[in-house]
C-alpha cells in the first residue's frame, strides 16, 4: 500500500503519486506550479546521485542542508547513531585513515567500522542507481523486515527513492537495492538533509 504523507504550499497533496519523476507530469494531481517543483527535486537528485557516485565532497557541500546529511545504512533511521556529515567535518570523506564506527550490520551487529569511501560504495552507492533505479517521489512503501521509519524522521519533506527490484527470486529478491534522498527547500533552493541506503535484511 503506498501512502503520502507530505505537504505542498501548506496544501497536502494526498491525491499526488509520482512513480517516475523524470517524466513528472504522470504525476496524477499535481498542479503546474508543483510540476516545476518536481523537476529541481528530480534535478537535484540527479546531481547528488552523480556526487555520491564520484566521491565529489565539494558537490555535496553545494547540496547539503544547513544541518548537513545524515546517512543511515538501513531503512530504519537512527538519530542517535547515524552519522551526520556537516559543512565542517565533510573533507573526512576523503581520508581514508579516518574511521567511521557509528553504526551496526544488520543480523549480526557488528560495528560498521570503515573509512568513507568504503563505507560509500557498501552502504551508499552500492549499485547502479544513476541508470537503474526506479524514482518514486513522496512514496512509502514497506519492502522488507527492517522497519521503514523514513517518513516518521523526515516527516515533511520531500522523499526520492531510488528502487532497484532484485534480480535472484531464488534468494527472494535478495539483491534488491535503495537509495532515499530527503530534502527541503532552503533559500529557494533543495538541499538535502539526508541519505538512507536499503538493502534486504536478515
Amino acid at each position: 500500500m503506498i501512502s503520502l504523507i507530505m505537504t505542498w504550499c501548506g496544501t497536502k497533496i494526498n491525491e499526488t503519486i509520482c512513480t517516475d519523476i523524470k517524466n513528472p507530469t504522470t504525476c496524477t494531481g499535481a498542479s503546474s506550479a508543483q510540476i516545476s517543483d518536481i523537476e529541481g527535486i528530480h534535478s537535484t537528485a540527479v546531481a547528488v546521485l552523480s556526487a555520491l557516485k564520484n566521491n565529489d565532497s565539494d558537490e555535496l557541500i553545494e547540496l547539503m542542508s544547513k544541518d548537513g546529511i545524515r546517512f543511515s545504512p538501513y531503512s530504519y533511521v537512527s538519530v542517535d547513531s547515524d552519522i551526520v556529515l556537516t559543512k565542517d567535518n565533510i573533507k573526512d570523506i576523503t581520508d581514508k585513515t579516518k574511521k567511521f564506527k557509528r553504526w551496526t550490520q544488520d543480523g549480526s551487529g557488528e560495528p560498521i567500522n570503515m573509512n568513507f569511501d568504503d563505507y560509500r560504495k557498501r552502504y551508499i552507492y552500492d549499485a547502479s542507481f544513476m541508470n537503474e533505479g526506479i524514482p518514486y517521489l513522496n512514496t512509502k512503501v514497506q519492502r522488507g523486515n527492517t522497519t521503514n521509519n523514513i517518513y516518521d524522521v523526515y516527516s515533511g519533506n520531500m522523499i526520492v527513492e531510488y528502487y532497484i527490484p532484485g534480480k535472484k527470486k531464488l534468494y527472494e529478491w535478495a539483491d534488491r537495492r535503495s537509495l532515499t534522498i530527503i530534502m527541503s527547500k532552503e533559500n529557494n533552493q533543495w538541499k538535502v538533509k539526508g541519505i538512507v541506503h536499503d538493502e534486504r535484511t536478515i
